[in-house]
C-alpha cells in the first residue's frame, strides 16, 4: 500500500470512529420516541426503498422524520462534519433508523436497546451474490460482520430466498423479514404505471430528449465489474449502431439507445461520451435521477448481472442479457441460481447474437415470468406497510 493510500485509510478509520462516537453519545440518552431516520448510503438521492419507506410512513403522522445522506461526506468539509457529529447524535437518538446499504461505521456504534435499526437492502430478489457470500479480504469481511451486528431487520422479497438473506448478511431467520423490498410499489402504483401516467411521463420525457420522440427505447445498464479496467474496457464491447439499427428493425420503427452506467463506473464515462458524440440516437443517462421511471419508460432492458432486471420483472417488460464475460463473472462472483438457466430472458455473449434477438424479437418473455415467481413469489405491492405494520 501508498503512503497515500494508508494515509487515505487511517483518516477513513478516525471519521469512521468520530461517527460512532457521536452515534453512541446519542444513544446513551433516551430515544425521541417518535424519531424515524432514513439513512441514504447509495449515489444519487432519496429514491427507491426509502422513498417508499417514507411515503408509507405518513400513515403514522406526526413523526420527528429527518433525512441523513451519506454523500454530505462528498460535498465539503462542512456537511462533512455534521454528517460526523451532528446526524450521527441525531441517530442515536432514534428510535427507528431505516438504511439502504452497508455502513462500515455501524460496527463501532451500540445502539440504545429502544432502537430498531432496518435494512431496506438497495437490491431486490437474489440475484448475483453480495455481502458475506462473495470473496473478500480478511480486514474487510470483520467490517462487514460489525456492521451488520446493529440490524434489528433486513427486508427480502419471498420466503424462498429467505435462507440467501440470512447467509449474505450472517443473520438469524428472526431478523430476515419476507414482507418484500419497499421499493417494489412503485411499480404497482396506478400513478406510476397506468395508461395515462405513462404516456404523461413519456411527453415529459421527450421533452427533455426531443430525440427519443416517438422512437422504441432501449435500455442499456450494466453492472460495474470492481476492476477500473475491466469497467473502461465495457463500452469497447457494444456495438451502439449496430444494435440501434436491429432494434428499429425488430420494432418497426425508429430506435433509441439510452445508456445508464452504474453509480460505480467511473472509468466508462469519457467512451461513453465519445459513442454519443458518434452515434445519432444514443443518449447518456447515467445521472437520470430515477432509474425506476426508466424502467417504466423503455421498451425493453440490456443488462448482464444488474439487479435492474428485477425492475421489468416486475413491469412484466422483456430483459435481454449481454454477458459478454459471464465465465470471468462466475469464476469472480458468481450467482445464487444457475444464470443461464434461470435469468428472466435470453442470453447471449456477442454482438451479433444481441442484435439477432432484436431482430427477431426474441425475449423469451415466458423465462421473465417464471424469473419473477422464483424472486418475489405472490406479490400485491404492498410491502412498505407490511414492513411498517411489522417493524414499528
Amino acid at each position: 500500500m501508498s503512503a497515500l493510500s494508508s494515509l487515505k485509510e487511517t483518516v477513513k478509520s478516525v471519521g469512521f470512529r468520530v461517527f460512532a462516537f457521536c452515534f453512541d453519545c446519542g444513544a446513551r440518552l433516551p430515544v425521541k420516541k417518535d424519531r424515524v431516520v432514513l439513512f441514504n448510503l447509495m449515489h444519487g438521492g432519496f429514491e427507491g426503498a426509502l422513498t417508499e419507506t417514507e411515503r408509507e410512513l405518513a400513515a403514522y403522522a406526526p413523526l420527528d422524520l429527518v433525512k441523513v445522506d451519506r454523500n454530505d461526506l462528498e460535498r465539503g468539509i462542512g456537511p462533512m462534519l455534521r454528517f460526523m457529529t451532528k446526524d450521527a447524535f441525531t441517530m442515536g437518538r432514534a428510535k427507528t433508523i431505516f438504511i439502504n446499504n452497508n455502513f462500515f461505521p455501524f460496527g463501532w456504534v451500540h445502539p440504545n436497546r429502544a432502537t430498531t435499526v432496518v435494512q431496506v437492502w438497495h437490491g431486490q430478489g437474489a440475484f448475483k451474490k453480495f455481502g458475506l457470500d462473495i470473496p473478500q479480504p480478511e480486514e474487510v469481511r470483520k467490517k462487514e460482520v460489525g456492521a451488520n451486528r446493529p440490524l434489528s431487520y433486513v427486508t427480502c422479497s419471498a420466503e424462498t430466498i429467505r435462507p440467501i438473506y440470512m447467509s449474505a448478511f450472517g443473520l438469524p431467520a428472526s431478523k430476515i423479514i419476507t414482507t418484500g423490498n419497499p421499493v417494489s410499489d412503485y411499480f404497482f402504483r396506478e400513478e406510476n404505471v397506468g395508461e395515462a401516467a405513462v404516456a404523461a411521463k413519456r411527453k415529459a420525457f421527450d421533452a427533455k430528449f426531443p430525440q427519443c420522440k416517438g422512437k422504441y427505447l432501449v435500455l442499456y445498464a450494466p453492472t460495474f465489474r470492481d476492476d477500473p479496467d475491466e469497467d473502461a474496457a465495457l463500452l469497447s464491447h457494444l456495438d451502439a449502431a449496430a444494435l440501434k439499427a436491429a432494434a428499429g428493425a425488430g420494432a418497426g420503427r425508429e430506435a433509441a439507445l439510452l445508456i445508464r452506467l452504474h453509480p460505480n463506473d467511473s472509468s466508462g464515462r469519457e467512451q461513453l461520451q465519445a459513442i454519443t458524440e458518434k452515434v445519432d440516437g444514443v443518449l447518456d443517462l447515467t445521472d437520470y435521477p430515477d432509474s425506476n421511471e426508466l424502467s417504466v419508460l423503455t421498451d425493453v432492458l440490456i443488462t448482464d448481472y444488474s439487479s435492474i432486471c428485477m425492475n421489468n420483472a416486475l413491469l412484466h417488460k422483456p430483459v435481454v442479457f449481454y454477458a459478454y464475460d459471464l465465465d470471468r463473472f462466475e469464476g469472480d462472483r458468481d450467482f445464487y441460481y444457475p444464470y443461464e438457466e434461470t435469468v428472466g430472458g435470453p442470453v447471449v455473449k456477442t454482438m451479433d447474437d444481441l442484435c439477432r434477438v432484436f431482430e427477431k424479437q426474441d425475449f423469451r418473455t415466458d423465462r421473465l415470468e417464471a424469473f419473477r415467481e422464483l424472486h418475489f413469489g405472490v406479490f400485491d405491492g404492498g410491502a412498505a406497510k407490511a414492513m411498517l405494520e411489522q417493524v414499528l
